[in-house]
């Protein structure tokens, strides 16, 4: 991870705000092992897509929920370009971060 004055980057499942650092929980009763699976997910349910959904949530690495996450039909970019930027995508990220200590919880880019 990579702090300036006014931003904090981040890289790789070693920094506690990427979508594929190990942080399990739970959203609405659904439980996930990463944020990537959750916001797979989202994706998934937002198409129709139950079987990607449900090999989302089995997906034991965030790279896997990644790949499956891509295969999701029916898919359309500019629909799911919406959703991502302020839909129901946007859900998973409070849960997300309320499991971070308050020292993390610093202002970040996350898009």
């Amino acid at each position: 991870m990579r702090t300036t004055a006014r931003h904090t980057f981040f890289y790789t499942a070693a920094d506690v705000f990427s979508n594929w650092h190990p942080a399990p929980f739970t959203l609405r009763g659904v439980r996930f092992h990463t944020a990537e699976h959750a916001l797979m997910y989202v994706k998934a349910k937002h198409f129709g897509d139950e079987r990607a959904a449900a090999a989302i949530l089995a997906a034991d690495t965030p790279r896997k929920a990644k790949r499956l996450g891509r295969m999701v039909t029916p898919f359309q970019e500019d629909d799911w370009h919406l959703v991502a930027r302020g839909g129901p995508a946007h859900l998973p990220i409070p849960s997300f971060f309320s499991l971070r200590p308050p020292a993390s919880r610093r202002s970040c880019l996350l898009y």
